[in-house]
């Protein structure tokens, strides 16, 4: 509790609370999980914690399977969004409001949603506040690699502006 904190604490032991009545075979409509707390304010701050606890985890392992899946050659960005949103495989009525639209209109929900994850993984990825699950490329977990970033590095011609040359100004 001293290092991760209460709130993480009490996620952790949620989850795996969750968990086991899931494995023992508690039925799905029984599994109920009561918390405690002496007042509105820490009751706030715990389902706040237990949310973005929940979605980090969601996003993080649908991006370890999108990756294991794609194998050594990884991911590209443009192949990101679409590779997790099917790793995710969350059903329709998760993630839309109207689950029974078709056509257009869910291949346009769909990539509404598919963009939504690119920007969480993004946020997720960079260096930030969290302490007790910091990004994943801090921890070595993850690695971005550049096309064609060395070459550039490399090229003096790339660094240099030949002399009496200005950058053009936009409008």
């Amino acid at each position: 509790l001293g290092t991760g904190g209460r709130s993480t604490a009490t996620t952790i032991l949620a989850l795996a609370t969750l968990r086991e009545m899931r494995d023992s075979g508690v039925a799905h409509s029984e599994r109920k999980l009561l918390d405690f707390t002496d007042n509105r304010q820490d009751a706030s701050l715990q389902a706040g914690h237990f949310n973005d606890f929940i979605e980090t985890t969601l996003l993080r392992s649908a991006l370890c399977r999108a990756l294991s899946k794609a194998g050594l050659n990884g991911l590209r960005h443009e192949q990101l969004s679409m590779m997790v949103f099917s790793a995710l495989a969350m059903p329709k009525e998760q993630y839309l409001s109207n689950p029974e639209i078709r056509y257009d209109a869910l291949e346009r929900a769909n990539r509404t949603f598919r963009d939504l994850l690119t920007y969480r993984l993004y946020v997720d990825l960079r260096r930030g506040w969290r302490i007790t699950a910091p990004n994943l490329e801090q921890i070595d977990l993850l690695r971005f690699e550049y096309p064609s970033l060395q070459e550039l590095c490399d090229c003096d011609s790339a660094w240099h502006r030949p002399k009496g040359e200005t950058r053009e100004r936009g409008p």
